[in-house]
């Protein structure tokens, strides 16, 4: 391996931040941030130095791209009790005016039960304490003003009852915002080196709020919604899957950085197509500021995970100054193709892209591929009977097929008039016995952005196999006004 190449490790990775915010008579009020990180574990494996280097990631982030900032608190491991995390809260936060904002920022392992409950570890190394949705959300409702809860966690999702087939959502009508950097059936992964890492979560939210990224999907107001960071995310991080309540959260909640002239990679874009031949492809374009080495990843899922350690590593094609993967300053083009996975011809596997800049390495971005191969397949489509949007209530529907596929999902009325296209193209998230899986929300809002009329409507999903283009049909369900 080449002298500051990235170690990785996928863990139980949790990383949450919570904004706390209302607006003043004046349209504005004080911000002010707590940022908690734990690497020091009794019961799981440490991860440092990634929690502290994700507080100082995350407080950089917030001084430039949240507006308002006055003050930020930092503490590393600690506290490791819900009780003190609460006493915690109450001192930071509550002599705050209802004008002003609270962030609080977590970074700590996540935890998923046999029963599908999940859960934040606290810890300080000496005590350890799972502190469940409940319990956070009976915390926030003490605090005055609005929540925004972001958790960069494996399982996290399960947190909001999203990323599995039967979850709760303990936030449902509460008014607390929340994004997830996982399903609740996901693991979340970080990376390390000698000086530093952290979760391909945060350099995802990193990229796009810095300028780096191409949002995609963004209305072009200058700031970022709790939706916009929802897709724009997913685009950018392949090994889990970004979720968000609500769904269609449009509240302006961080600004859209200025790609500075020499940073090391801008104006990222990853998009997933199929050649010719109807296999995948993924089709790269950036701009690189300064001279850097790129090297990608090619990870395969096998035996129910992400072989990590045996992953395949490739040097980008340019050869600049005859140093092997150095990139010379300008714009590029690259495309990725895929005929086999592992030497197979179906399966999942996941593209990661490092850079090396002055001997440090960064996460640049990764993406899902699913490779369906001459496979016939089997689904199973299911999702709820009814919803009332104006109660915050959200249509679920969760699909499972026998192997990996691209899947377009879209709401449709009694008419078959497509309402809302919720994914397209979408690789699978791979599951243990080699198929996949994916799930959808679906908040009641129609393409355009408006309240969908009260009635009866379906999920129709759409897929490729040997035997050509597949669909399937949800039960019909219903979106209920308000009584």
């Amino acid at each position: 391996m080449r002298k500051g190449m990235l170690r990785w490790l996928p863990v139980l990775f949790l990383t949450a931040l919570l904004l706390l915010a209302v607006s003043s008579a004046a349209g504005e009020g004080v911000t002010r941030a707590l940022l908690l990180g734990c690497d020091t574990f009794v019961s799981m494996p440490n991860t440092a130095p990634a929690a502290e280097q994700n507080l100082i990631r995350m407080e950089e982030i917030l001084w430039t791209r949240r507006p308002g900032m006055t003050d930020c608190r930092t503490a590393l491991n600690s506290p490791g009790t819900a009780e003190g995390l609460e006493r915690l809260l109450q001192e930071t936060f509550g002599g705050a005016a209802a004008e002003d904002t609270a962030l609080i920022y977590v970074s700590t392992h996540g935890l998923h039960y046999a029963d599908g409950r999940t859960a934040l570890l606290l810890s300080d190394g000496r005590e350890e304490e799972a502190l469940t949705a409940e319990r956070l959300t009976d915390m926030l409702s003490r605090l005055p003003g609005k929540k925004i809860l972001i958790l960069d966690a494996c399982y996290s999702g399960g947190m909001i009852g999203k990323g599995m087939a039967e979850g709760v959502n303990a936030f449902a009508g509460t008014g607390i915002q929340v994004l997830t950097s996982a399903g609740g059936l996901e693991e979340s992964a970080l990376w390390m080196d000698e000086g530093g890492g952290g979760s391909w979560f945060l350099a995802a939210l990193e990229a796009l709020l810095s300028g780096k990224a191409v949002p995609g999907g963004g209305n072009g107001d200058g700031f970022f919604s709790l939706r916009e960071l929802r897709e724009g995310i997913r685009t950018l991080c392949g090994d889990s899957r970004a979720c968000c309540y609500p769904e269609d959260g449009a509240e302006p909640l961080f600004s859209v950085g200025e790609p500075e002239a020499d940073r090391a990679i801008s104006n990222l874009r990853i998009l997933s197509e199929k050649d010719d031949a109807g296999r995948p492809k993924t089709e790269l374009t950036f701009t690189v500021g300064t001279t850097l080495q790129l090297w990608y990843r090619m990870v395969f899922w096998k035996e129910g995970g992400w072989d990590f350690d045996g992953a395949v590593q490739m040097p980008d094609r340019e050869r600049f100054e005859g140093i092997r993967a150095n990139l010379s300053a300008g714009e590029k083009q690259r495309t990725v193709r895929m005929t086999t996975v592992d030497g197979e011809d179906s399966g999942f596997a996941l593209l990661q892209l490092m850079t090396i800049r002055e001997g440090a390495g960064a996460a640049a971005g990764s993406r899902r591929i699913a490779l369906t191969g001459n496979r016939e397949t089997v689904a199973a489509l299911t999702c709820g009977e009814s919803f009332t949007p104006s109660a915050g209530e959200e249509l679920h529907a969760f699909l499972t097929i026998d192997a990996p596929c691209s899947v377009t999902a879209q709401v449709e009325n009694e008419s078959g008039e497509v309402i809302r296209t919720l994914s397209r193209e979408e690789p699978l998230l791979p599951a243990a016995d080699g198929g996949g899986w994916l799930d959808w929300s679906w908040s009641g809002l129609r393409e355009d952005g408006e309240t969908a009329e009260p009635g009866f409507y379906l999920l129709h999903v759409i897929w490729e196999d040997a035997l050509g283009t597949r669909e399937a049909f949800s039960g019909t369900f219903e979106l209920r006004e308000a009584e």
